[in-house]
């Protein structure tokens, strides 16, 4: 999978770690999910303000309130999808769930890369349990 960085947060972005997250990502998932329809395909992670995030939110899924990450799907064929993210969103949820900002970080990339390949946490009970036992057990591989 290849990666595209575009940061419109006016924050540091750590590119490198983020490079190399997607590249472990990338592994960790075809050892975990049958499916491999990311494989040669570009993974957009746009950084945002808070401003930016909440636009976004309330645009696409009606709810007026910043987040960390939102997954748009790609109608180009090379491209798998976009993750927006907001950083000062992910700072202050790394401290409340005891994590350094770059663990909080990959743990919203993989979040937003499970959303693109179709998984949904908001579907069912039983979908929610599927997404984050599977997004826990490659954050504890990738870690």
């Amino acid at each position: 999978m290849k990666l595209e960085l575009v940061n419109r947060s006016g924050r540091a972005v750590p590119s490198a770690f983020l490079r190399a997250w997607v590249r472990s990502l990338d592994r960790a998932a075809a050892r975990k999910i049958s499916s491999k329809r990311w494989r040669g395909r570009t993974l957009v992670i746009a950084f945002v303000d808070e401003n930016e995030i909440r636009r976004l939110n309330r645009e696409f899924r009606g709810k007026n309130k910043t987040t960390d990450v939102l997954s748009f799907e790609s109608e180009e064929s090379d491209v798998l999808g976009e993750l927006a993210i907001c950083p000062q969103v992910i700072s202050r949820q790394a401290k409340e769930h005891g994590l350094l900002v770059r663990e909080e970080l990959g743990y919203m990339v993989l979040h937003g890369f499970l959303h693109l390949l179709g998984f949904d946490h908001e579907t069912s009970v039983r979908d929610e349990k599927k997404m984050f036992a599977l997004q826990d057990e490659l954050f504890e591989e990738l870690r």
